[in-house]
């Protein structure tokens, strides 16, 4: 039965904490859908999720209905991220400290489509405003062929929406992670590219000459 009572709250630092085991569960169950289709466990996610209470810049955006937790979207200083996460940027010598790193959002299926999802952009955005610490916004989504055989048919994905959002996709910034697919044995690479939205001119982003010569 889906509950009605739905509310949306944002948390920053060790205010998050009593919700992180929560949270932990439904990334593990989200994760395993695409296009992440990944082994998860909410032992691993909540080790991960602690940096978010540990952090005094993090924000933790999380749905409720009623009193259960249905959906979480996160946000952190890009610096703070481990370094898979900064390896992009450190490579084209771009200012790391001057963005903030907008991490995972997930929802579960019956919240979907009903403008959550702008919810967890207005709210993430919204504190990186007020900080006035950082010049850009930035997050990576996992890269997948066009025609990848492992989508589904009914999969929506988010470009649009992040366009709308004034993100701009950054094919040439490739983050990359391993993890294990659903029923692999061992992880594989995968390629994340990164989309950034600009808060504050100059641009923070490199021009096509800029990154062929690795210089910002």
């Amino acid at each position: 039965m889906l509950m009605t009572d739905i509310t949306i709250r944002a948390f920053t630092g060790t205010h998050v904490r009593p919700y992180l085991s929560c949270i932990a569960r439904l990334s593990a169950e989200i994760f395993q859908e695409y296009p992440y289709l990944c082994q998860s466990h909410e032992r691993w996610e909540l080790e991960f999720l602690e940096k978010y209470a540990e952090s005094d810049d993090a924000i933790v955006v999380i749905v409720f209905d009623g009193s259960v937790i249905v959906g979480a979207s996160t946000g952190i200083p890009l610096i703070e991220e481990s370094g898979a996460y900064l390896k992009p940027f450190q490579e084209k010598r771009m200012p790391i400290d001057r963005y903030f790193h907008f991490g995972e959002s997930f929802l579960l299926k019956p919240y979907r489509n009903r403008g959550i999802g702008h919810h967890f952009f207005d709210l993430r955005e919204e504190h990186v405003e007020k900080s006035g610490k950082y010049d850009a916004i930035c997050f990576c989504s996992v890269d997948h062929p066009e025609h990848d055989p492992l989508k589904p048919s009914n999969y929506r994905p988010l470009d649009d929406f992040w366009r709308k959002r004034g993100f701009t996709h950054h094919k040439e910034l490739v983050c990359h992670l391993s993890w294990k697919n659903l029923h692999d044995n061992i992880e594989t690479t995968k390629n994340l590219s990164y989309w950034i939205k600009e808060l504050h001119q100059p641009s923070l982003t490199c021009t096509s000459k800029e990154f062929k010569n690795s210089v910002c």
